[in-house]
């Protein structure tokens, strides 16, 4: 179980950044916002740190 879970965080992690990226690119190609859209990779590891303390294995005692 604890094994899918990180599987599961690092997918997520990976498919956010991925859209970050992607985002970050089509403002920058279609609105020259090259330099101001930087604060997306911010957040895509914020949201990323997020779902890994969400989805993170519980430790049993």
């Amino acid at each position: 179980m604890a094994k899918q879970r990180r599987a599961l965080i690092g997918t997520i992690c990976g498919v956010t950044m991925l859209l970050a990226t992607a985002l970050y690119a089509g403002l920058g190609m279609a609105l020259d916002l090259w330099r101001s859209a930087v604060w997306i990779f911010a957040v895509g590891g914020i949201l990323c740190a997020a779902a890994a303390v969400i989805l993170a294995p519980k430790h049993e005692e």
